[in-house]
C-alpha cells in the first residue's frame, strides 16, 4: 500500500528535527574545541611561567658577579652557624634567635627574599611563602 502524502510528511518531520540535532552537534563539537584550546592554553602559561622563573634565577646568577651580596649573606650564615658551637656564644645566639621569632613577619619575608635574590632561589621563595601562608 503505496499512499503518497507519507515521504511529504515525514519529510516534514524530520527536517527540524535533523536540523535541531546537527546544531546540537555543532555546539557540542565547539565546546569541545574550546575546551581543548583552553587547555593548551593553560599548558602554555604553566610552561611560560616556568620558563621565566628559570630565566629568572638564570639572570641573578650572572649579576652574581658584580655584587658582593651573596658573599655578605653567605659569611652572616656561616657566622651564625659557628656562633652556634661556641660555648661562650651560644646565649647570644639563642637570645637573638629568641628576638627573631618575635620580629613582624615582614621583617622574615624581607629576609627570605633578599637571600633568594641574592643567590637566585626563586623557587625556594615559592615555597616559603605558601608554607608561610599556612604557618601565619
Amino acid at each position: 500500500m503505496n499512499i503518497p502524502f507519507i515521504g511529504p510528511l515525514i519529510d516534514l518531520i524530520a527536517s527540524p528535527v535533523k536540523g535541531w540535532v546537527e546544531r546540537k552537534k555543532v555546539r557540542e563539537e565547539t565546546r569541545l574545541e574550546i575546551e581543548k584550546l583552553n587547555a593548551q592554553a593553560a599548558i602554555k602559561r604553566a610552561e611560560m611561567s616556568k620558563n621565566a622563573e628559570i630565566d629568572w634565577d638564570a639572570e641573578a646568577m650572572r649579576q652574581r658577579k658584580f655584587t658582593l651580596v651573596d658573599e655578605a649573606w653567605t659569611l652572616a650564615t656561616l657566622a651564625m652557624l659557628v656562633g652556634c658551637f661556641v660555648p661562650d656564644l651560644q646565649p647570644y645566639m639563642r637570645q637573638g634567635f629568641e628576638v627573631l621569632k618575635d620580629s613582624p613577619w615582614w621583617l622574615e619575608l624581607a629576609v627570605v627574599g633578599q637571600i633568594v635574590a641574592a643567590f637566585g632561589l626563586r623557587w625556594l621563595f615559592k615555597d616559603f611563602i605558601t608554607r608561610f601562608k599556612i604557618k601565619r
